[in-house]
């Protein structure tokens, strides 16, 4: 917003200030799904709200998409999620929260294939990340390339030995290859679907 009147700048940032303030004690910051404590949905209510207003006045705010992005995830809003991130990732591509996390809704949302593709370019960002390379594995299991996770998540517990993620990937990916497990096509795998 660099040529706005320094009125609007202001509360352009106040507004993204009051609406971060609200939903970032909710946002799942850890695991990618479970927030660090009980969601209040009206505080989640509220800094969507806000964040819309500062997407009015700015809409190439990445960080206010991925904000925005991450709330709707915890409020169960995911084609939402989804919208947000995706329009994070186009305007910032080149950051690897924002890719992650758009990887991480397009597995939720059931988008496969492109949580692969997404996925390669985030791991281009940083090789040899585990949790980006746990996450393409997450990915590729739910496009339909379970041999080829397998062999991403063997690489995900070599960068990280101690990630749980990446060893329960391996596992997932292990289980469907030896017929314990069905494929599934949205993550995650155990959350019931209305």
């Amino acid at each position: 917003m660099p040529d706005e009147h320094p009125l609007q700048v202001q509360l352009h940032n106040e507004l993204y200030r009051e609406a971060v303030k609200l939903v970032w004690p909710y946002l799942p910051l850890e695991d990618g799904l479970t927030p660090g404590q009980p969601v209040d949905l009206e505080d989640i209510q509220r800094g969507r709200r806000l964040l819309t207003r500062v997407l009015e006045m700015e809409p190439d705010n990445w960080s206010a998409l991925w904000v925005l992005g991450m709330a709707c995830r915890v409020a169960g809003y995911e084609d939402e999620a989804y919208q947000a991130l995706n329009r994070a990732f186009e305007v910032k591509p080149d950051h690897v929260d924002v890719g992650r996390e758009l990887v991480l809704q397009c597995c939720i949302n059931g988008r496969g294939a492109e949580a692969v593709n997404v996925s390669r370019r985030v791991l281009a960002l940083k090789p040899g990340d585990g949790g980006l390379l746990s996450n393409h594995a997450l990915a590729q299991i739910l496009a339909g390339d379970v041999v080829g996770a397998y062999r991403t998540a063997e690489q995900a517990v070599a960068a990280s030995p101690q990630s749980r993620s990446a060893a329960g990937v391996r596992q997932v990916a292990e289980d469907i290859l030896a017929g314990r497990m069905a494929r599934p096509d949205r993550w995650p795998w155990d959350k019931p679907r209305a």
